[in-house]
């Protein structure tokens, strides 16, 4: 396995709390522009919709990345298992062997 490629396990984590500001970022400005609906102009909410809209495809920018980086996080870990099912495929063998019968004898309990 190849670790030059991975994506580190730091920028899945900050682009994580990245998204989880985003979103509090998003609800705050919907909780704020719902509050000020009554006494604000037209002008002001029109403000606070393209504040809100801006919020809102920010958050949906980090969240494209966010899946993408778990993507490739994902596929790195299935290449690698791969990899160690072809390497050892005894141990895979006898493995498999021992879940199967830990299985049945579950499902043959009463």
């Amino acid at each position: 396995m190849n670790n030059a490629t991975n994506p580190p396990i730091g920028s899945i984590e900050s682009s994580r709390q990245a998204l989880v500001q985003d979103l509090k970022n998003v609800v705050a400005d919907g909780g704020a522009m719902l509050s000020n609906a009554a006494q604000a102009s037209v002008d002001e909410m029109a403000l606070a919709r393209s504040r809100l809209e801006a919020s809102l495809n920010q958050t949906k920018t980090r969240l494209l990345d966010a899946s993408q980086a778990v993507g490739v996080q994902v596929c790195h870990a299935a290449d690698a298992t791969g990899a160690y099912v072809r390497d050892n495929p005894w141990k895979m063998l006898g493995l498999a062997a021992a879940a199967g019968l830990l299985i049945g004898a579950a499902l043959k309990r009463p």
